[in-house]
């Protein structure tokens, strides 16, 4: 499945911003799928303009999702990546789902055991925190 190094697709266009290079369409499941072994699955570039635009929601599957800071606890560890590696200077976006009342929320990497650890000062009760890796 993954063999050859030859180009599988090279559409070009004559720059008309009306027309689109490559235009996929399926009723249900995926329009494009890339996928790779080791690498880059898709790679969007743009030298003016957005490399990616998107009508709709975007998933982030392993990348994301929401972690619970239990009660009295000053941290929580999450493990976002089951098959992948945690880069030395990923980043982690963190949106609060309570009023913290001005008590910190920060983040911790840890990419030897591919692990991030949400840290805050000690909540009376369960905190839910949003979580985006990025990098």
């Amino acid at each position: 499945m993954f063999s050859g190094t030859a180009i599988a697709i090279d559409a070009r266009t004559n720059g008309n911003k009306f027309t689109s290079a490559v235009t996929a369409y399926n009723t249900f499941g995926d329009g494009v799928t890339g996928r790779t072994q080791s690498g880059t699955g898709v790679r969007a570039t743009a030298e003016t303009g957005h490399a990616l635009h998107t009508d709709g929601r975007l998933r982030f599957e392993q990348a994301s999702g929401v972690a619970t800071i239990p009660a009295g606890q000053t941290s929580i560890s999450v493990f976002p990546l089951a098959f992948a590696s945690l880069a030395a200077n990923a980043f982690v976006l963190l949106t609060p789902r309570a009023n913290l009342g001005g008590r910190d929320l920060s983040y911790q990497t840890n990419p030897g055991a591919k692990t991030f650890a949400i840290l805050s000062s000690a909540r009376s009760s369960p905190t839910k925190v949003a979580w985006l890796l990025v990098g």
